[in-house]
C-alpha cells in the first residue's frame, strides 16, 4: 500500500510538472500509459546502443541511480540500479517507452518469438502475462535484434533494478 501511494504521488507530481512547464526542462521525459516516465540518459551506453543496435531514443527509468553497460560479442546489457521499489508498473512503463523507440527504428510493429506481429504494446502485454518481463524483436535494415527487459531479481536474484538486453538475432 505504501509503495502504491508513493508511486501515485510521484506520477501526479511528474504530470503536474509536465502540464505546468515548470521544473527541470533539461531532461526529456515521455509519459507512458503505464504511468512511469523514461528520462533522457547522458550515460555512454546510449551512444554504444545507438551505433551497435541502430536504434535511438533509449533513456533510463525514473529513479535510476546507476547505469552499467556489459558488452559482449553481439550482445549489449544495460543494468539500471533504481532507488525505488521495483514494481510491475515501472517495468511496464519503461517497456512502453522502449517499445516506441524500437517501432520507430523498424518502421513496423515489433514481433514475438513465434514471428507474430504485435499491433500495440497493450497486445504484447496481453500475450506475455503474467508479465514481469518483456521479449520482442525489431528490425534495423536487414538485421534483426532481440530485446529483453527484465527486473534484476529475475535475472540475477538481486532486487532493485532493471536489465535491458539487446542481442543480434539470426
Amino acid at each position: 500500500m505504501k509503495t502504491r501511494k508513493r508511486t501515485i504521488i510521484l506520477v501526479c507530481w511528474l504530470v503536474a510538472m509536465l502540464l505546468t512547464g515548470t521544473g527541470c526542462t533539461r531532461q526529456k521525459q515521455a509519459v507512458t500509459t503505464g504511468g512511469v516516465l523514461m528520462e533522457e540518459s547522458t550515460a555512454p551506453w546510449t551512444k554504444v546502443v545507438e551505433t551497435s543496435c541502430k536504434i535511438q531514443g533509449f533513456g533510463k527509468p525514473v529513479g535510476t541511480v546507476k547505469e552499467t553497460l556489459l558488452e559482449t560479442a553481439d550482445s549489449w546489457e544495460v543494468t539500471f540500479s533504481i532507488d525505488e521499489e521495483m514494481t510491475q508498473t515501472m517495468v511496464d512503463g519503461y517497456a512502453q517507452a522502449v517499445w516506441r523507440a524500437c517501432e520507430m527504428r523498424s518502421g513496423e510493429a515489433n514481433r514475438s518469438g513465434s514471428g507474430s506481429r504485435y499491433d500495440s504494446m497493450e497486445e504484447a502485454e496481453k500475450r506475455q502475462e503474467p508479465l514481469n518481463y518483456y521479449i520482442w524483436y525489431y528490425r534495423a535494415g536487414e538485421e534483426t535484434f532481440r530485446l529483453g527487459l527484465y527486473p534484476t531479481n529475475m535475472e540475477t536474484g538481486v532486487p532493485g533494478g532493471l536489465v535491458l538486453r539487446i542481442e543480434r538475432w539470426a
